[in-house]
């Protein structure tokens, strides 16, 4: 059964499963090395989210090479479905010099959403990026411009009461960092994205944009066999949509209006920030990284005009919708522990670093937008057990690397 807290909880685990999959595993060094990792998003008694990646890198005299394919697997009814994944980078870098190419895509077929109160579903889709950085070094400090551009496209569906597709035209990211002594950085970064959604005839039916502008600061520091690592940023994100549904780009006899015409805007700030430890032992390593997102003003405003066909009464409506998402957040609690990289065979040359990862997400604020997501506080002490198992199984993962 549907609940807003867990669909937020496995949004946010999607959103970290790619923000984190970045992250070097513990043990990482130079040469050939495979890594595989598996574990769970979400799991609760009547279906689960699990996710795999592996791969293959290359790193030796400031050349490195990485491919990396992954897929997340749901059965949850309110989230059903399978998509797949891969990312490409090939670079090299040098005391004054690099050059960074990089590429990703996704793909999945038939997704669904099942809830109490609407129905989703799309017959499947796919989008790509390529990304280029090129850091400039000039003794002890360096800059490093960045571009991104991407787009996603979609085949048939329903968006809850009427039929359509999402369409992402244009993605792209342009960036600048400035680096000292290689522990100081900060960054800004300007995001924009064209976004429509389509019917099935791929007529369009709504347009958006979304302006997006990010700075953070990024110190690592290196003690002994001690590192620690900290970043803090803002994000600044304006967007805007309009378009309408009518009887002729909806076609279906049962469509109940004339027109539906929305206009809306979106703006907000919001704040994020995160810390990590790491620290290696002769017989144990761990890692443990804290963060949090929090929007502080985010309002949005919504001019709707409608009017129904005569058939379903024939009234006319003009309607204003706000919204205010300000104090929503997320914060996220990482562990990552294991041994330390064990060497195989006689020469020794290759080892296999092994750890055992642990996520917690709490979300917080959403009860003032989404206020049909509660429950009873008889249904929440007959379900102990279940979130128990919830909390225990989510986010959980087992990964391996060898190295040679």
């Amino acid at each position: 059964m549907y609940n807003g807290k867990r669909a937020r909880a496995l949004a946010l685990g999607l959103f970290l499963y790619l923000l984190l999959s970045g992250v070097s595993p513990l043990g990482a060094g130079e040469g050939f090395s495979f890594p595989a990792e598996a574990g769970s998003l979400w799991v609760e008694d009547d279906g689960a989210a699990l996710y795999w990646r592996s791969g293959l890198s290359f790193k030796k005299d400031g050349f490195y090479a990485q491919l990396t394919l992954g897929q997340v697997v749901s059965s949850l009814p309110w989230a059903d479905g399978a998509v797949f994944g891969g990312l490409g980078k090939l670079g090299f870098d040098t005391s004054r010099f690099g050059l960074d190419v990089s590429y990703g895509f996704f793909k999945h077929a038939l997704f669904s959403s099942e809830t109490e109160t609407f129905s989703v579903y799309n017959d499947g889709g796919r989008a790509f990026f390529v990304a280029v950085k090129a850091p400039l070094r000039i003794g002890e400090w360096s800059i490093a411009p960045s571009f991104l551009y991407g787009s996603g496209a979609w085949t048939g569906g329903s968006l809850y009461w009427f039929f359509g597709k999402p369409k992402i035209s244009a993605l792209t990211v342009c960036g600048l960092s400035l680096g000292y002594h290689e522990r100081h950085e900060l960054a800004f970064h300007y995001i924009f994205m064209d976004a429509d959604i389509l019917n099935n005839d791929a007529e369009q039916l709504f347009d958006s944009r979304l302006d997006a502008y990010t700075a953070y600061y990024r110190l690592s520091l290196e003690i002994r066999n001690l590192r620690l690592g900290g970043s803090l940023g803002w994000f600044y994100a304006t967007a805007g949509v309009n378009g309408a549904l009518t009887a002729s780009n909806q076609h279906f006899v049962y469509f109940p209006y004339n027109f539906y015409a929305v206009n809306g805007s979106l703006g907000l700030h919001a704040g994020f920030g995160a810390v990590e430890l790491k620290q290696a032992f002769s017989f144990f390593q761990y890692r443990i990284m804290i963060g949090a997102a929090h929007i502080f003003p985010g309002n949005g405003a919504a001019d709707i005009h409608h009017k129904k066909k005569t058939l379903f009464g024939g009234e006319e409506v003009f309607d204003k919708i706000s919204l205010d998402i300000g104090g929503t957040g997320a914060a996220f609690i990482l562990l990552d522990a294991g041994p330390p990289s064990l060497r195989l065979g006689t020469r020794k040359k290759v080892q296999l670093s092994l750890g055992l990862k642990k996520l917690f997400v709490v979300p917080w604020g959403y009860k003032q937008i989404l206020p049909g997501t509660s429950v009873s506080t008889e249904a929440s002490n007959s379900s102990t057990n279940k979130l128990l198992k919830t909390v225990l199984l989510s986010g959980l993962s087992l990964y391996g690397s060898l190295y040679w």
